[in-house]
């Protein structure tokens, strides 16, 4: 009797604590289902696009904040800068990218 309780009681928490999880991750991540990040090749380099609800929200073509069109180096550049817009937007910030900023994900300013 004792073990039959025991697993019922198991059963019982871990069903709980499933049903939390879930939960909590929903609840986290209403800006992953809203903005997509797609990168893309320009000439002689990488341009990335914000997508809301699968629409453009930003297309960026170029480094933002740097004098010149100059795209990026790299696709991940691309990436991690539009993953820095996305991160703004969710804290409810204006999308704006600095020098400061390229330079604290490490992003290649000069060709």
């Amino acid at each position: 009797m004792k073990n039959r309780f025991l697993i019922i009681s198991i059963v019982i928490i871990l069903t709980a604590l499933t049903v939390f999880l879930f939960k909590k991750n929903n609840n986290l991540d209403p800006v992953l289902k809203i903005y997509s990040i797609e990168t893309f090749k320009v000439d002689k380099g990488w341009g990335y696009k914000v997508l809301k609800d699968n629409k453009i929200f930003i297309k960026q073509n170029f480094i933002p904040a740097v004098k010149g069109n100059r795209p990026f180096v790299s696709e991940m550049e691309a990436y991690n800068t539009a993953n820095l817009v996305i991160i703004r937007l969710d804290q409810n910030k204006l999308p704006t990218i600095t020098i400061a900023d390229l330079n604290s994900i490490d992003v290649t300013l000069l060709n």
